[in-house]
């Protein structure tokens, strides 16, 4: 994942003009290349043919981004920024990662090859602790630890990743749809692993409850 990033002004590919380069906006760029990712799949998509669209020449792209893979970066985190706004107001964990779930499957299966891509995409961050804080603060402020909400948000995301490759595949849905209800079964699989870290949560919750209903007691007497 990646949280994007500035104008970058520095890559020596070939000095962009600055009418061309300027003009442009990271934002601007990725949804041209998520319209391409759309019409021509992901082997397509590369930085000429995404220039081209533009209108502008590839080396105006390198004033925003430094390469092919900075753009999958970019890609990729609209998915998982747009995952974490539509889960944003939850009130319990479950629902947050309900909502956030749904969510980021959805918009994988709106966009051809965006599993894929989100599954490729190399982190270009070169700060991990500050992405993982990004990502685990809505469950820490649930009640959650740092760790373990992002153990549970990775599930989730890899179940939708699963899934969505999987649906994405004509030649495996086709297969799939021959023994299950492809349509409902992500669905069905978040629910169950939902089902289960709620469970695991009353499970662990309950020594430490039961410990302060001791304490209680006893200082009652």
């Amino acid at each position: 994942m990646r949280s994007g990033a500035g104008p970058r002004g520095k890559k020596a590919r070939g000095r962009p003009t600055a009418s061309s380069a300027h003009r442009l906006g990271v934002e601007q760029i990725i949804g041209v290349a998520l319209q391409l990712l759309d019409e021509d799949g992901l082997e397509a998509l590369n930085m000429r043919a995404l220039a081209k669209r533009l209108g502008v020449q590839a080396s105006a792209l390198y004033w925003h981004l430094g390469d092919k893979n900075e753009l999958v970066a970019h890609m990729s985190w609209r998915f998982y920024k747009g995952a974490l706004d539509a889960a944003d107001g939850s009130k319990t964990r479950e629902e947050w990662l309900r909502r956030f779930g749904l969510s980021f499957h959805g918009a994988l299966l709106a966009h051809t090859d965006a599993a894929r891509l989100c599954a490729i995409a190399r982190p270009q961050d070169q700060d991990p602790k500050s992405t993982g804080d990004l990502l685990a603060a809505p469950l820490v402020s649930l009640g959650l630890a740092r760790e373990e909400a992002l153990i549970r948000l990775a599930s989730v995301i890899s179940l939708a990743l699963g899934w969505a490759v999987y649906e994405q595949s004509e030649a495996q849905r086709s297969y799939l749809a021959r023994m299950i209800n492809v349509d409902t079964g992500f669905e069905i699989s978040l629910q169950a692993l939902l089902s289960g870290f709620s469970l695991e949560s009353a499970v662990t919750e309950r020594p430490a409850l039961q410990t302060t209903g001791v304490v209680s007691s006893r200082r009652s007497v």
